[in-house]
């Protein structure tokens, strides 16, 4: 499944090369998580609270805010293809809150 969402977004939402390149390393991670943290790779079955883990080890190794809303945009893209294909009937990203992104002041220049 994962093979004919990463040919959907090339050839038809026609993502760029580079999109579909990270698009696909992230999935791959996503799934290494399930296999690592003994968990069920069927997509079918993946419920929030694997997504929320993945998402918590994320923010532990230290990646941030933006890098991890950015794989969560992939699986959010890949659960949305998921249902339009009729493999899911729900989609568990409903369930996972982004984290916050971190809003940066404006500088100010002073009179000299």
């Amino acid at each position: 499944m994962k093979d004919r969402f990463l040919s959907y977004i090339q050839f038809e939402k026609r993502f760029s090369p580079h999109t579909v390149t990270a698009y696909k390393a992230d999935l791959n991670q996503f799934y290494d998580f399930l296999v690592r943290s003994d968990m069920d790779v069927d997509i079918t079955k993946v419920s929030h609270l694997a997504i929320r883990a993945w998402l918590a080890s994320m923010i532990e190794a230290g990646l941030t805010a933006r890098s991890v809303n950015r794989k969560l945009t992939v699986l959010k893209t890949y659960f949305r293809f998921l249902i339009r294909e009729g493999v899911v009937a729900v989609n568990p990203m409903r369930k996972v809150p982004s984290p916050k992104m971190k809003k940066n002041l404006p500088a100010f220049i002073g009179k000299e």
